[in-house]
């Protein structure tokens, strides 16, 4: 009897042992103080992350031709190497300039950026990296030339053929001549009108435009500054009036501010247009006249290619200009106003940014109603 109590002695106190020894390896957790942040395991961990983290700023910039392409979205792939080891990021860069986190303790970071086509590397050795350094990525290539444009009109929900562009280059490279071709009542596709350019060291001075009979029914000439900028133009149409046109530009902290000024020969109304461009695009365009007639334009861009922009190809408004395509456009009127603006621009890409189909739709003056919807299909 005596031994089978202490047996069960020895087991209780073995039993509380145990349990005073649980008690103190159990983490009981404490209190925070009002207004204190809770401690989270694995912020030491976060903080040497950190440290072992340099921060470079990344820019896509690639060159089209002759104009540069500077904000744009652009994917960049970054394998960082260590002790033979890699590391690698995917990153989608915004336009403009983007931060962008490497590892310090890596002998070298090999980047290399991929849009419309291309591909451009760069590598950073350890000892050159500069941190808050801005790096520019992106190359360049030769623009693509547009060779046609077909126009469609929606029709009972069908888009029916209106006509067609033809552009035409000379051996050079250089834009020749524009045929735009049209189709009759009976289906038949002629020539409605065309295009003539002459240069002069590789600047369009003169452009000559017949009718389908290939007389001259309007010629426009071209002056420039020693910087290849149009700084005249002169327009005379079939019936023998004249337009002089002058053009000034003033840069600002907002963009270019480019204006033309506009006489005739006729009569002695004047005109003045005020532009203003921004990132190679023209943002606002606002005309006005001594007789108090007015309009407003407002326009919004995209990232991808214009490729009228690549054509030299001047008119006495400088319209081919900006460098994106127009996704967005408003107009005032004071005065006279057109039968129909367009609203709506639906582009379709290829994968090198350059728009293959483009859809617009058009809205009478002082209404939300869409009058017809066009398509136009680009070929290179």
């Amino acid at each position: 009897m005596t031994k089978m109590i202490i047996t069960i002695l020895k087991v209780l106190i073995l039993i509380l042992a145990m349990t005073a020894c649980n008690k103190r390896d159990v983490f009981t957790p404490q209190k925070p103080a009002p207004g204190q942040p809770t401690q989270q395991p694995g912020n030491g961990e976060d903080n040497h992350h950190e440290d072992s983290m340099l921060t470079i700023k990344v820019k896509a910039v690639i060159r089209i031709g002759d104009i540069t392409y500077d904000s744009i979205p652009a994917r960049l792939s970054i394998i960082s190497w260590d002790n033979g080891k890699a590391r690698v990021q995917q990153i989608s860069l915004k336009p403009g300039t983007n931060e962008v986190k490497i590892h310090k303790q890596s002998s070298h970071h090999e980047l290399e950026l991929i849009k419309w086509n291309m591909s451009d590397k760069m590598v950073l050795d350890k000892a050159n990296i500069q941190e808050n350094m801005t790096y520019l990525i992106g190359g360049g290539k030769e623009a693509k030339k547009l060779k046609k444009e077909m126009e469609y009109v929606l029709i009972n929900g069908q888009y029916v053929a209106k006509g067609s562009t033809e552009y035409i280059y000379d051996p050079q490279g250089k834009l020749e001549r524009i045929m735009y071709y049209k189709k009759n009542k009976q289906g038949v596709i002629y020539t409605a009108m065309s295009e003539w350019l002459s240069y002069t060291n590789h600047q369009v001075t003169s452009i000559i435009k017949l009718d389908s009979a290939s007389q001259i029914i309007e010629k426009n000439d071209f002056t420039y500054d020693q910087q290849g900028k149009i700084i005249s133009m002169r327009k005379e149409d079939i019936s023998g009036v004249v337009t002089r046109a002058t053009v000034t530009r003033i840069a600002t902290i907002n963009g270019v501010e480019t204006g033309i000024n506009y006489q005739y020969s006729h009569n002695s109304i004047t005109m003045h247009y005020a532009m203003l461009f921004s990132k190679g695009n023209l943002l606002q365009g606002v005309a006005t006249t001594n007789h108090h007639n007015s309009e407003i334009g407002r326009y919004e861009y995209d990232t991808n290619i214009n490729p009228y922009a690549h054509m030299n190809w001047p008119d006495i408004f400088l319209s081919r200009q900006s460098k994106n395509n127009v996704i967005w456009s408003s107009k005032e009127y004071y005065g006279s106003y057109p039968i129909s603006d367009p609203v709506n621009y639906r582009y379709v890409y290829y994968s090198d940014g350059y728009p293959a189909e483009l859809l617009k739709d058009y809205k009478a003056h002082n209404s939300t109603n869409i009058l017809y919807t066009t398509k136009t299909t680009y070929h290179y």
